[in-house]
């Protein structure tokens, strides 16, 4: 009885989760695509919310963010009476939208074998992106007819990237940095098999290929942790990755120098060689790193309610994009300090509490949601990665699990036990 129980908690969980991702095979040229991705995935969440208990602990944080940023929203709107248009209008349901994402999120992990699932769903999502994201890279003229289906052919920037079903270079390359800390979780704590130290290299090579600077300068790091974990257990597979490598290199030099020489003058080395030897005439150029900065002086300029922030602004301007332009101007120093605490309270955690640390060092879905928390300043200087529809039931959803494990106390004791 209690492994037919079991069973049908994984088959549950299964059938729940696979949707998630399914969800973005729709094509993004399809008209209205967003609403129609949006609306299959509630329908999941809360038929799944439906026959599941809600977990208080995650309700409580949850409510009183999307609570205080529908508030902030609907002042905006009210302030921005006359002007506002109707697609200001949405930003009061993405917050409930929000809201769903973290209760399903807490929900779905409040069975312990939800892990193991997602564990396993992962894998297979990156195994899927990654081959998906290289033939569109080495094969683009191939991908071309299949291309036109699920993304923009129009933009001529994202021929032979690996943006797979992610829209733009620095949402797929957020995603793929994503990845790679739930993998990276995984190998620290899990002690995995090579193929995951191989799947964790892919999806760093991804985010080169993508050619996106803000997610580019989250490599270092993540490299230096996956350094410090393989020599310190002195594991076969470093030792084994660098004599492949010295033999791919003896053997292909000449390949390697022309490919060196071809990509010198990339979109990502061209950018990454000016912001740090040529800041000054960098900024004030018409690039990506200009446009950003142009939007937080605008968003400083023109937003004279610091606290709550001064309206929407689609209207008006329309290409708020980096984290803090957007925040600052919509949703002011109330909004801004709630989105940081919110993602920042379990890292802060982790930090200060014991509890904390032995939860961070045993839990994957915990351990890999706040190394990307560590990540997110950097990765948000393009866009508010997080707040995207197509994006915030991943970010979200596995959110809402992590405050399910730091704070719930019945859940913690429940998986040291099953430890």
């Amino acid at each position: 009885m209690a492994n037919s129980l079991s069973s049908l908690k994984v088959s549950t969980s299964k059938m729940a989760i696979w949707p998630i991702f399914l969800v973005y095979l729709i094509p993004a040229t399809l008209p209205g695509y967003m609403i129609v991705s949006a609306i299959i995935t509630l329908i999941v969440m809360i038929s799944y919310l439906a026959f599941h208990p809600l977990p208080m602990r995650v309700f409580v944080p949850a409510s009183l963010f999307c609570i205080l940023m529908i508030f902030l929203n609907f002042f905006a709107l009210l302030w921005d009476y006359g002007r506002f248009i109707e697609r200001d209008v949405f930003e009061l349901v993405k917050y409930l939208y929000i809201f769903v994402c973290m209760i399903f999120g807490g929900a779905f992990f409040n069975s312990i074998e939800s892990e193991e699932v997602v564990k396993k769903v992962i894998f297979r999502v990156c195994i899927f992106v990654i081959l998906f994201g290289l033939l569109e890279v080495f094969l683009p003229d191939t991908f071309f007819f299949i291309r036109q289906f699920y993304a923009r052919i129009d933009k001529s920037i994202l021929f032979a990237k690996p943006i797979t079903f992610f829209w733009t270079t620095y949402f797929a390359a957020s995603v793929y940095v994503y990845l790679a800390c739930l993998t990276l979780a995984s190998i620290i704590i899990n002690r995995d098999n090579n193929i995951y130290h191989i799947v964790f290299v892919l999806l760093l090579v991804l985010v080169i290929l993508t050619q996106s600077r803000s997610a580019f300068l989250t490599l270092s790091p993540l490299i230096l942790i996956y350094l410090y974990v393989a020599l310190k257990r002195r594991s076969k597979i470093i030792w084994t990755a660098v004599f492949a490598l010295a033999i791919f290199v003896a053997v292909f030099w000449q390949s390697l120098l022309l490919f060196f020489e071809n990509i010198s003058s990339s979109y990502l080395l061209y950018g990454i060689k000016n912001y740090l030897f040529d800041f000054q005439n960098a900024r004030l150029d018409e690039n990506s790193l200009a446009l950003r900065i142009q939007q937080i002086v605008w968003s400083y300029e023109n937003n004279d309610l610091v606290i709550v922030g001064a309206g929407i602004g689609k209207a008006y301007n329309e290409y708020l994009e980096s984290w803090v332009a957007l925040y600052y101007y919509r949703y002011g120093l109330l909004g801004m300090s709630s989105y940081i605490i919110l993602w920042y309270a379990p890292l802060l955690y982790v930090i200060i509490s014991k509890k904390g640390k032995q939860i961070f060092k045993a839990n994957v879905l915990v351990m890999g949601v706040v190394l990307f928390s560590i990540f997110l300043p950097l990765l948000s200087l393009s866009s508010v990665i997080t707040d995207q529809i197509r994006l915030s039931p991943i970010f979200y959803s596995f959110l809402g699990g992590v405050y399910l494990f730091i704070f719930d106390q019945r859940k913690r004791i429940l998986w040291y036990k099953q430890k």
